[in-house]
């Protein structure tokens, strides 16, 4: 268990590292918050849900009490912070290839909806969101298309140094 424990506690020191480099590189923003769920993804493939839940939660609670631009925050802990879980579970399950994509695509709509309702009182443009949902649901393929991709790299290339 303390291995266990140690190894998540690594995961979440990289998630937070990212995190903070995101107030450095502001240009990577976006690409630094969601590089740091990939260490979510690994504590989760390696010692399953409860812990990949527990690099999750140090990430989002240290990253809440370190980065200065709390609506950014708040916004990966409703949206991306926990998918990485979510993504475990359901390309675990034993169905077809075709319906995995559409629940990661309706869990992404349902929870882009709820993270759209809560932090509506910090948008301050008028904008039309119509076009946001088709958009937004092309980056989220690329981005578990892109956590695939780099959990398939810890496995083949870096598991072994474990």
């Amino acid at each position: 268990m303390t291995k266990k424990i140690s190894f998540c506690a690594m995961m979440s020191v990289l998630g937070i590292i990212c995190l903070l480099l995101s107030i450095i590189l502001q240009s990577n923003t976006i690409f630094l918050y969601l590089f740091s769920t990939l260490f979510t993804y690994i504590a989760t493939e390696e010692h399953g849900l409860k812990y990949g839940l527990l690099t999750y939660a140090v990430i989002s609670l240290a990253g809440f009490m370190l980065v200065a631009d709390k609506v950014s925050i708040i916004a990966y802990i409703i949206v991306v912070g926990y998918y990485p879980v979510i993504k475990h579970v359901i390309d675990h399950f034993n169905i077809n290839h075709f319906l995995k994509w559409a629940l990661k695509i309706v869990f992404a709509l349902a929870i882009s909806t709820v993270a759209l309702l809560l932090l509506s009182t910090y948008l301050t443009a008028d904008m039309n969101l119509t076009f946001m949902y088709p958009v937004g649901i092309v980056v989220f393929v690329i981005y578990d298309v892109m956590l695939t991709m780099g959990i398939k790299f810890y496995a083949l290339k870096l598991r072994r140094y474990k």
